[in-house]
């Protein structure tokens, strides 16, 4: 059954289109009723919480959004839910790994010369993770594609086209053979405005540069994109919101002309940018005077008739449902309202045709940074993963699940490690390492009072056992950090959130068979019984859902 995510989230939603802004007009926020403290009246504690109740000025309903400031990074896509009557209340699973479809030689020196287009990775990616769709870049893939930004042209001319056409169109006829119907182009979004150019011929290289990027999309029978504008530094080309609006526009009807059925997403959200809002501009209307704002409305605005976009939503990366995330915190955590702030704050600045995917980022956030970048421990306990889903799985308003992989915390394999020339840069890291103190994560349930806390050793021994080390003959050193111990369980708890341990997963040949074999064996599949099928059956064997 298909879920509508425009839909109505609450009493007291108002969702019409003359309640939504207009491309320049006031969007008629008002200021809070805050303590002397920052704090709503009847909330303490450290962490400072901000109420915002908005009023639309065409509308009689009040939004109340509770938002409290969480610094968020990066991470995914949005869509439909299963189809299959039996699994109509799960949701898709998506993820943000990072893959390499050209060659490369991984951690272990071993080489790939297909990069991640084996079928041993898609199995993994598809089966033993389960996603539905996975982030794929076109950076580097080209000489001319640095940052795979949307201002850089795909292709100079047939031949480029036809090589990393080609190679789109091979990543989704494989990994959709392993369940990965669904995945998505990531692009930067980083405007950086050459000196010898002026910025109408940047404005008409973004243009183009999406455009061929939509077209990528249909020859690869991909429908989704997600513009990622974090660190775009956009004030560098422009100030002015109306630039950004007419960009957003020219944009969406570029890409539409190229691939019609488009489902285009951006990242970040807006929720952010509310919340640096002067207490000035909260006490009146509020112009559309950003430019991310304009840039998304733009492209709203052009989307069609019957067209919708999608928010990946990071807002919530590292908040646990009914959790205190500090000590000497006393603020707790309640995501079912957070989602209906965020929902409804989307769906007023915007409009209605939204949905939304909501992220987490569970394991692999680098304490401190940039040493501890490659970390893959776990930044809560998978219980409090499995509340978390819980939630976005019963919500209406979340239309399906991300996880902001940290580009290698899901993944023992590929490109994600650190590679050192030679014994004296790795020396030298290890001693960057041994003089870091390590800042865990914390978490609390007031529910249960479980309590999680992210320890490492203060020795270098102890900090090490985090890590693989791997030498080749010439002195090279490359480090790979290791899976969390108990990683399976974050796996199932994903899983079985979204219904795939229902799934009976056909195995094709002998190799799939041993693949799912050697996974099971590693606490993978807990639901599901591995069969050997009958000689002359189709399928050399298949993972079944246990009765």
């Amino acid at each position: 059954m298909n879920q509508h995510v425009g839909a109505k989230v609450g009493q007291a939603s108002c969702l019409s289109s003359a309640c939504a802004p207009k491309a320049f007009g006031a969007s008629a926020w008002r200021r809070p009723d805050l303590t002397e403290t920052g704090h709503p009246r009847g909330v303490t504690g450290k962490m400072p919480v901000l109420l915002w109740v908005a009023r639309s000025a065409s509308c009689k309903s009040t939004i109340q959004l509770i938002l409290a400031p969480f610094g968020c990074a990066l991470i995914l896509c949005v869509s439909l839910l299963f189809a299959t009557p039996a699994l109509a209340e799960s949701k898709k699973l998506y993820h943000w790994p990072l893959l390499k479809l050209t060659s490369y030689v991984g951690a272990d020196f071993s080489e790939h010369p297909n990069g991640d287009l084996t079928a041993e990775r898609a199995f993994y990616w598809g089966r033993v993770i389960g996603s539905d769709g996975l982030a794929l870049s076109i950076r580097g893939m080209l000489p001319h594609l640095v940052e795979g930004g949307w201002q850089e042209p795909v292709y100079h001319d047939d031949g480029e086209k036809k090589f990393i056409f080609g190679k789109a169109r091979e990543f989704q006829e494989l990994y959709r053979r392993y369940g990965c119907n669904d995945s998505f182009l990531h692009v930067h979004a980083h405007p950086i405005l050459d000196p010898a150019q002026t910025r109408e011929q940047w404005r008409a290289a973004a243009v183009e540069g999406m455009k061929q990027r939509a077209e990528l999309l249909r020859h690869a029978g991909l429908r989704r994109m997600l513009l990622d504008v974090e660190f775009s530094k956009m004030e560098t080309v422009s100030n002015d919101p109306r630039f950004w609006y007419d960009l957003g526009r020219d944009i969406m009807q570029a890409m539409r002309e190229a691939h019609p059925d488009i489902l285009f997403g951006f990242y970040p959200g807006l929720t952010n940018w509310y919340l640096t809002l002067s207490e000035e501009e909260k006490r009146g209307d509020i112009p559309m005077t950003n430019p991310r704002h304009a840039l998304y409305k733009g492209m709203y605005d052009a989307r069609g008739k019957g067209n919708r976009l999608w928010n990946y939503e990071a807002w919530l990366y590292g908040a646990c449902d009914r959790c205190v995330g500090g000590r000497e915190s006393k603020y707790v955590w309640k995501l079912e309202r957070h989602v209906k702030g965020i929902t409804e704050l989307h769906h007023q600045l915007l409009g209605d045709d939204i949905e939304f995917v909501f992220a987490k980022w569970d394991l692999g956030r680098s304490q401190p940074a940039p040493i501890f970048k490659h970390f893959k421990q776990p930044n809560y306990s998978a219980e409090m993963a499995r509340r978390n889903y819980e939630v976005f799985v019963e919500n209406p308003a979340v239309a399906a699940i991300a996880v902001w992989d940290d580009f290698g915390a899901w993944d023992d394999a590929g490109i994600y490690f650190l590679s050192f020339p030679d014994e004296t840069q790795f020396a030298a890291w290890t001693n960057q390492v041994a003089s870091l103190k390590f800042n865990g994560a914390y978490q609390r349930s007031v529910d249960t009072d479980e309590e999680y806390v992210q320890t490492v050793g203060d020795s270098l021994v102890e900090k090490m056992k985090l890590f693989d080390v791997f030498r080749n003959q010439t002195g090279e050193v490359h480090v790979r950090a290791k899976l969390a111990t108990n990683f399976a369980e974050y796996v199932n708890v994903t899983k079985q959130v979204c219904g795939k341990d229902r799934l009976t997963i056909p195995l094709r040949d002998r190799a799939e068979f041993e693949w799912a074999e050697r996974y099971k064996k590693q606490g993978f599949f807990p639901r599901q019984t591995l069969v050997k099928s009958k000689p002359g059956a189709q399928d050399y064997g298949s993972l079944k859902p246990e009765k």
